[in-house]
């Protein structure tokens, strides 16, 4: 069922009947399924335009293990539309803070930005800022 569920989602971005969804959180929630084929569900859903509580709340995980896999798709090049997570403003926005406390911790940045984002989307912020520096290098 994951496999057929995983190349339906990826290739096709069809949405899955009820049925089948409560199928496929079966076989994740009864260990029948790898790490990676999780990580691959949760990508494949956030590529079809899930949000990360969308994803977290329907399939019964909390925003940091959807976060934590978006940002290892993110590390190995699977997932590069950055326009998905933040808006020009909000890239303006946190970069700033970024300048701001350059050395200071995540939390930091959280706590000048207002609390304002969740302490995972400025993980994946850093994650694609790193890669944008990288490839400039080059």
């Amino acid at each position: 069922m994951i496999t057929d569920v995983l190349h339906r989602l990826a290739n096709h971005r069809q949405s899955l009947a009820r049925d089948e969804a409560r199928a496929v959180m079966t076989e994740v929630l009864t260990g029948q399924c790898t790490e990676a084929q999780i990580a691959a569900l949760l990508v494949a859903l956030h590529m079809k335009g899930e949000t990360v509580e969308e994803i977290a709340r329907a399939r019964g995980f909390v925003p940091s293990t959807i976060y934590s896999h978006l940002l290892a798709a993110i590390e190995c090049g699977k997932l590069v539309e950055r326009d998905r997570f933040f808006t020009p403003a909000q890239e303006a926005e946190i970069a700033a803070a970024f300048r701001q406390i350059a050395d200071g911790t995540l939390i930091d940045v959280s706590a000048l930005l207002g609390n304002k984002y969740d302490i995972g989307e400025l993980r994946i912020f850093r994650v694609f800022a790193t890669r944008s520096r990288v490839q400039r290098r080059r």
